[in-house]
This record gives C-alpha cells, structure tokens and sequence, in this order.
C-alpha cells in the first residue's frame, strides 16, 4: 500500500492525480516493451527458418511457452533471453534495442550471419556391417549443402554437419539424422567421436579407452569394440548437437 510523506498508509481514494498518471503510464511503458520484445522474437525466429518446434529443441523451452512469449501473453526475463538469444545465435542486445521489430531483425540478422554457412558433407556407404572393412568414407573436401550452425557451434572457426545415410549407428542415431561435429584439443570416455583414417575411412562410436599408441571405439549399432592405431588416425572429432528426424 503506498504511502505519504509522513509515512502514513495511503488509500486508493486518497491517491493523487499524479500517482495515478504515473501508474498508468507505467503500465504502458511495460505492456509497450512486452509487446514489442514478442514481435522481436516471432520475427527472429521466422528470419532464421525455424518452426516453434526447432526453437523449442535449442532453447530447451516448450513449444507452448514460446508461443505465449511471441503472443505478448509471458514477459521476457534476463535467464529467457539469455537461451533464446544462445538459440537464435544474436546477442542479447536485440531484445533491449529502441526501433521497430522489423529494423532489430534486419540490424541482428547481418551481424550475426543468419544464412546456411555451415557445410553438410557426403558420407558415402560402402558396407551395410561396422565391422566391414571399409563401411563409410566422408568426403571432406566439398560440401554437399549447407546448414544452419546450431548454438554449439556459433563460435567455432571449423565445425561441420553429416547426413546419417546408413542405419550402422542405430539406435543412438538413424538414417537422416544431422550429426554436428567439432575439433577439440581433448577427449573423455563417453564422447561420440568420428575417426577419420588415411584412407578417408569414418567410424563413429564412443570412446571407451585411448593412450598413445591406439583409440577404441564402441559402436552403436552392435557395441563392436573398434580399436584404431593412432598412427592411422588422421582426424578426430567430436559431436556436439543433433538433429533428429
């Protein structure tokens, strides 16, 4: 309840003119920002190609909540903004920008690349068993496609995208899932890893053991223990995100 310069209670009645304007405008100024900050974000999100149900996988938001967002129905909070800006891949700031939604989507979308610029490469199957001797190969030297970067990947100078053609990695990952990957300097048990050997031969699979002379891989598909000689490695990476079909 507010209260006068003394210190005493105020009732409703006893508000002022002033009060009462300064209320009222309040609410505005608010409802004003809501509505605003729900119009950013439906424009975002439809500049970046992505369906209630692709923001609500990276964002870990439900479908339903997103929508009230965009709805102006929820107001945006520090810890919302913050997963949905990591999801949309712009800074935080587009949500605290003064201008129309549309010019924010504009200045936000040629700053922050919203286009397909990560490549997707082919993986040709060449055996239907993982412990064929040659089973995939993954052609890294021009991409089939391109993609849009998932969160993961929005800082990084290298990362790429496969299209799962085979079903050798079942039933972690099936054919037509996308397999994000990354380069790192370390690794830990548990990782999914590709191997990529001299001869452009691919296996993915879990790392369950590695030293300096070998890696071993668990595989998906039949828990084939693959054990690869370090000196025929000749790159490694990580799996960084997933998207499943």
């Amino acid at each position: 309840m507010p209260k006068g310069e003394n210190g005493m209670n105020l009732t409703n009645s006893a508000l002022s003119d002033e009060v009462i304007d300064f209320c009222v405008e309040g609410k505005k100024d608010v409802n004003s920002v809501v509505q605003r900050n729900a119009k950013v974000l439906r424009a975002l999100r439809k500049k970046k190609e992505y369906t209630l149900y692709d923001l609500s996988k990276l964002s870990g938001l439900s479908p339903s909540y997103i929508s009230r967002l965009e709805a102006g129905a929820r107001r945006l909070n520090t810890e919302i903004i913050s997963k949905l800006a990591l999801a949309l891949n712009c800074k935080e700031d587009a949500f605290f920008q003064g201008g129309s939604a549309e010019d924010i989507v504009e200045t936000f979308a040629s700053e922050n690349g919203f286009k397909k610029n990560l490549p997707l490469y082919r993986v040709i199957s060449e055996g239907l068993d993982v412990t064929d001797n040659p089973h995939s190969v993954i052609i890294l030297t021009s991409a089939m496609d391109y993609v849009f970067r998932p969160p993961k990947l929005s800082s990084s100078d290298f990362g790429f995208a496969i299209y799962a053609c085979n079903n050798n990695n079942t039933p972690r990952y099936k054919m037509g899932d996308i397999l994000y990957f990354d380069s790192f300097a370390s690794y830990q048990n548990g990782d999914t890893l590709m191997i990529v050997d001299n001869n452009g031969y691919m296996f993915i699979g879990e790392l369950t053991d590695s030293n300096d002379d070998f890696t071993v891989l668990s595989m998906y598909s039949n828990h084939y223990k693959q054990e690869i000689s370090s000196k025929f490695i000749n790159k490694m990476f990580k799996l960084v995100s997933v998207e499943f079909q």
